[in-house]
């Protein structure tokens, strides 16, 4: 496990959702799928060697943009957050990661004809 394998464990967490939307991943090209859609990126991540043992705790984040049409209702928007949020319940334990901190959405705002609400996930994982 490293702490990249965390953050791909995330992503495939998000992968594997029934019923997701669409959905554009890191490093994307080409077009992207129409809103309603999720944006994964690969954000920050953190690991301590814990003392002179030669495990290390690691803290992988992804951030995930749920994007839908600004003329939306923020309801569609808020409902996708939800299912998001829902995917990752605190203690979840899947491929080496757990869930330590429920997803934290942030502030939405308007972009480019889109209202983006962020969601930041975050997983611990040992190695």
């Amino acid at each position: 496990m490293s702490v990249v394998a965390a953050q791909q464990a995330l992503i495939r967490r998000v992968l594997t959702m029934p019923g997701r939307p669409g959905i554009v991943l890191p490093n994307h090209r080409g077009p992207y799928p129409p809103p309603p859609r999720y944006v994964v990126q690969v954000s920050a991540a953190a690991q301590v060697r814990l003392g002179i043992s030669p495990y290390t705790d690691a803290t992988a984040e992804i951030v995930v943009r749920v994007e839908t049409a600004d003329a939306a209702f923020a309801g569609d928007s808020d409902a996708l957050v939800q299912a998001l949020v829902d995917r990752f319940p605190l203690g979840a334990r899947f491929d080496g990661v757990t869930v330590v901190d429920r997803p934290l959405p942030r502030p939405p705002f308007h972009a480019d004809g889109l209202y983006v609400a962020p969601v930041i996930v975050r997983g611990r994982t040992f190695f």
